[in-house]
């Protein structure tokens, strides 16, 4: 797997979601370790559901890590088996939104590496899986999420109160971040 220092902008592949990376982890690279809370683990498996997965890659990575033969990397969650290193997942942070491949969840649990705290702080509290705002965002990284052209006579009205033509209004549904992230 490529490696990609913690909290460097994203730039795995072009994308139209500024995000900071977290868990590009590679076996040339030390990464921090320690402990992280249980209610972290489950809540980070969450989003690695295949619902909510991201950029799906057309192969799977296997753990830089694990010793012996390398093999697909697959969780047992409710009677499910996630499989891991097939795609990427968001995050929604105070302030950014974070991109991270799926065997994140591997490498916390079973290779006891820390994310930054903030990464974990997001995981914990922000809007995950299922929330409107994280579809939304989830929307737009896989280009589904278009906003419609303004009519004209709005686009008129934004331009002399100041506005840049085309602007729209962030919807109501979407957080504080990830409107300013995506205007």
């Amino acid at each position: 797997m490529t490696h990609f220092p913690d909290l460097t902008p994203y730039a795995y592949a072009p994308s139209p979601d500024p995000a900071f990376n977290v868990g590009w982890l590679d076996a040339s690279a030390p990464f921090p370790t320690g402990p992280t809370p249980t209610a972290f683990h489950q809540k980070l498996l969450a989003y690695c559901r295949p619902q909510y997965v991201v950029r799906r890659y057309r192969g799977v990575q296997t753990c830089p890590f694990c010793a012996g033969p390398q093999t697909v990397v697959q969780v047992g969650s409710g009677g499910e088996q996630i499989t891991l290193g097939n795609g990427e997942i968001r995050v929604i942070g105070t302030e950014v939104v974070y991109a991270a491949p799926t065997l994140i969840y591997h490498y916390v649990v079973d290779h006891d590496y820390r994310p930054p705290q903030a990464f974990v702080e997001a995981v914990l509290a922000g809007p995950g899986p299922g929330f409107a705002e994280h579809q939304i965002l989830l929307r737009m990284v896989e280009g589904k999420f278009r906003r419609p052209a303004l009519p004209p006579e709005v686009d008129r009205r934004l331009r002399n109160r100041g506005g840049q033509a085309g602007e729209l209004p962030a919807p109501e549904c979407m957080p504080n971040n990830i409107v300013r992230i995506y205007h």
